[in-house]
């Protein structure tokens, strides 16, 4: 996980991919491996939540655009419950992306971007786990939530068959 530091450029706080520097997850798990530690012994964790930044400029709303600092909340932190009803407040302005490169989700809505896994990047990091040969994939955050409220029922049913 890349806990959100205090930049002033949008990223994500849980890639598992990342071209441009090693602050993901598939880097921090080669690393392991290289130090020896033993794969089948690891735990992926999953965020439930997601970080929020106040664009410079709307319409440079790409991954790595220019921010003037945290969005919505104090430091940016959202939970999924949250974003949710956040994104439906603005039904008409919510624009909705899913980044294959970093396998991420992020919204936008006016000069707010908002980062999290939807279901696309909770499904693909599964995958990943169980091809890897993982022990487990944790949750965690879900304090911030209603189970079965994550983004709607689609979320719920793969929480519940992660370790399936």
């Amino acid at each position: 996980m890349n806990v959100p530091r205090k930049d002033n450029f949008t990223h994500t706080h849980a890639a598992l991919y990342d071209p441009l520097n090693g602050a993901n997850t598939d880097s921090g798990i080669k690393e392991w491996k290289r130090r020896g530690f033993l794969l089948s012994k690891l735990v992926l964790g999953l965020p439930y939540h997601g970080y929020a930044w106040t664009l410079v400029d709307p319409k440079n709303n790409a991954m790595g655009a220019p921010a003037l600092g945290p969005g919505v909340t104090a430091d940016g932190s959202m939970g999924y419950e949250f974003i949710k009803s956040y994104v439906r407040s603005f039904p008409t302005e919510a624009a909705f992306v899913y980044n294959a490169t970093y396998v991420v989700n992020f919204c936008t809505i006016g000069p707010t971007w908002i980062n999290y896994d939807d279901v696309e990047a909770i499904r693909v990091k599964i995958s990943y786990a169980k091809q890897k040969g993982y022990l487990v994939t944790m949750c965690f955050k879900l304090g911030m939530m209603t189970i079965g409220n994550f983004l709607g029922q689609v979320g719920y049913n793969l929480l519940l068959g992660i370790n399936l």
